[in-house]
């Protein structure tokens, strides 16, 4: 199917003094005559792919999934289709890119009326294409389950949600990839442990190594009133792969209908979820509640509004959360949308205090709802605004990059204990005087002792020791300070810092020294294993460039 592009403009989205002009990051707008393109929207590394539940291309609300190369500039487009598309079938409500793969959600699929999920694999059918590989039906679906309206993927496990089932209970189904056979199969469904019909358990899912967050926008919180809630799962609690219930979060302050849970995102030791109809500020004007992992269990941490909160702003539609950044879309506010960043120690320690608005400088005349959908990547932004299905209305795709080329890349060989830990950069990573940025390790195994390494002679071009997918950097190697990961021994709590400008200013002949601008860094986390305590760990590479 040809790509159907309006145009894409490129602007500066400025957001720093003018001493640190060049750390602002760009704007990439795509507009499309497709309508409800970004309705779903996921993003990894300079992957992107967009859903598009009303397009008509295969008949009236047929839909259909488009992926962006970030590679490209953004302005290359491939339409994933499967093999028999057809009317009603509503394919992109939901979609999730992590690695080679792509799950596409098709909640109203004729094929299997309780609906289904298509894969789509990176490289099948010829190198860049997007090659059909399976169709994923959840068994014991009933006719009209909604499966595949919503759904996250994370390595090789796939959270499918569908809250039609059973009275409106809902469920979840886990698909594993079997790397033998290539093959997903489902190895488990999931059911709130309060469930009862009318719950909606299964309205919105995030997976994060083995931590699974399930959202129930109708489920009952706060003195049994219907306010919404979320649940969180751990992959072994109660047997291998057994994904046992380990805490059900609700509002403390919630009220009937505020839909908490309608949006839901994970990180090793953060939960973030949506309650976009919270009316603390204005009717519908949303809130976001932060818990966090705290040995020996999980509390509410923060309750986050705009600062420019309002009527049906819906802050807390759509969530994404990547290291220390958290972005939260509002599809009503300033009338078009908007889309806010919070990032975590912002405004005091351990705060998640708002750093910017997003409001996009490319807006077309018929473009509305940004906001809808929200994505993260290390140095990556996207926002989804899918416009209305009136005629001439325009889609659009949001991104915004940051200046200093972020990006992840290596497997790392951190799972000994399910533990799946990223390195993020925080600030401007410049050379100028002054200008601070902080390397940030989260997820790795808490109780450790470990370090932040870096390189800059660029990727490992050759495997090294006896994990082939460990070591991602070109020795030599310059060590950061040996550390204590802090946390608690056995969970995914710990974390390893570096702030850059104190230590290059106390370690005048480290490796790279003096550092310019233009010079490419690559750095990694490393700690011991409490599994193995001859072995070493290693999360996966990020590199980033350094600006003037």
């Amino acid at each position: 199917m040809r790509a159907q592009l309006i145009g894409v403009a490129v602007l500066c989205a400025a957001w720093t003094p003018a001493a640190l002009a060049q750390c602002a990051w760009t704007e990439t707008a795509v507009h499309s005559s497709v309508p409800s393109l970004g309705w779903s929207l996921d993003l990894d590394d300079r992957t992107a792919v967009f859903g598009a539940p009303l397009a008509e291309f295969f008949g009236p609300e047929s839909g259909f999934a488009r992926v962006f190369d970030g590679e490209s500039g953004w302005s290359g487009a491939v339409d994933l289709v499967p093999p028999a598309p057809a009317a009603g079938e509503r394919l992109g409500s939901a979609v999730a890119v992590h690695g080679p793969w792509i799950a596409v959600g098709a909640p109203t699929n004729s094929t299997s009326l309780g609906g289904s999920v298509h894969l789509f694999e990176r490289n099948q059918g010829g190198i860049g294409a997007w090659g059909w590989s399976a169709q994923l039906v959840g068994s014991g679906a009933p006719n009209v389950a909604l499966f595949g309206s919503a759904l996250d993927l994370y390595g090789d496990t796939l959270a499918v949600g569908g809250y039609y089932t059973d009275g409106l209970r809902g469920r979840v189904w886990i698909f594993e990839r079997d790397p033998a056979s290539d093959q997903w199969i489902q190895t488990q469904v999931i059911s709130a442990s309060d469930s009862e019909p009318l719950s909606y358990f299964g309205s919105a899912v995030a997976v994060h190594g083995d931590l699974l967050l399930v959202g129930a926008t109708q489920a009952r919180g706060l003195g049994g009133v219907r306010t919404g809630a979320a649940y969180l799962y751990s992959r072994n609690r109660g047997g291998p792969n057994a994904w046992g219930e380990v805490a059900k979060f609700f509002a403390n302050d919630g009220e009937l209908d505020d839909r908490y849970g309608s949006s839901v995102a994970l990180g090793p030791a953060t939960a973030a979820i949506g309650s976009p109809q919270e009316s603390g500020l204005a009717y519908n004007s949303g809130a976001v509640y932060v818990h966090s992992f705290t040995a020996p269990s999980w509390s509410f941490a923060h309750k986050l509004r705009a600062s420019d909160g309002g009527f049906v702003h819906q802050f807390g539609g759509a969530l994404s959360l990547a290291g220390d950044e958290l972005l939260v879309g509002a599809r009503g506010a300033a009338v078009r949308g908007q889309a806010y960043v919070f990032e975590r120690h912002h405004g005091g320690l351990h705060a998640w205090g708002e750093r910017e608005r997003l409001r996009p400088a490319s807006l077309q005349p018929n473009t509305w709802f940004f906001g809808t959908a929200v994505a993260l990547a290390p140095g990556l932004r996207a926002v989804g605004a899918p416009g209305t299905t009136a005629a001439g209305s325009s889609a659009s795709a949001y991104f915004y990059a940051a200046p200093e080329q972020i990006r992840e890349y290596g497997v790392g060989s951190g799972r000994s204990l399910g533990c799946v830990p990223h390195v993020s950069l925080v600030g401007c990573a410049s050379t100028t005087p002054g200008a601070s940025f902080r390397l940030r390790a989260h997820g790795v195994h808490g109780g450790r002792i470990g370090m932040l390494v870096y390189s800059v002679n660029g990727r490992a071009s050759l495997p090294w020791g006896a994990h082939a997918d460990a070591l991602s950097l070109q020795p030599p190697l310059q060590r950061g300070r040996l550390q204590a990961t802090g946390g608690t021994s056995g969970e995914c709590d710990g974390v390893l810092e570096l702030e850059w400008s104190s230590f290059a200013g106390s370690h005048p002949y480290a490796e790279g020294q003096p550092f310019h601008a233009g010079q490419t860094i690559c750095v990694q986390a490393i700690w011991r294993d409490g599994a193995e305590l001859r072995h070493s760990r290693f999360s996966p590479a990020l590199e980033f460039t350094l600006l003037p």
